[in-house]
């Protein structure tokens, strides 16, 4: 009589199998989800830029293209901030924009989300987000 415990090489290698197109599919969508919610940042310190910039107004009657001056820091997030933060002035100085860039991104699931640009305008506008709002 044989001993018949244990498992075949074949249906170890059909477990391998089954788990590596699992991973296949699971490891870009937890990529794309990762780097919608690190964009949330991006969101928030944009609207609390505009609204410092809107307040440095009120105060001064010009905007400013020195986000340092603004009483909100980009660098107030926790952790190593992933977004650099610009400031331009438009309109004979009536209008700004502001542009979060994303820092050092890992490899991208997406061509487009290594290099993305979120903006937000004077009046609330955010754009940029197309590009990431596709994955």
């Amino acid at each position: 009589m044989t001993d018949t415990r244990g498992f075949t090489l074949l249906e170890l290698l059909m477990v391998v199998v089954i788990i590596a197109i699992l991973a296949a599919i699971a490891v870009p969508q937890y990529l794309k989800t990762t780097e919608r919610a690190r964009m949330a940042e991006a969101v928030t310190m944009l609207g609390s830029l505009r609204n410092a910039q809107v307040r440095f107004k009120a105060e001064t009657g010009v905007f400013t293209l020195n986000l340092n001056q603004l009483d909100v820091s980009s660098t107030d997030v926790s952790g190593t901030p992933l977004y650099t933060y610009t400031g331009t002035i438009g309109g004979g100085g009536a209008t700004f924009d502001i542009a979060a860039q994303r820092v050092a991104a890992p490899a991208p699931p997406a061509p487009c989300v290594v290099s993305y640009k979120l903006h937000i305008t004077d009046v609330g506008v955010l754009t940029g987000r197309d590009c990431l709002s596709a994955l």
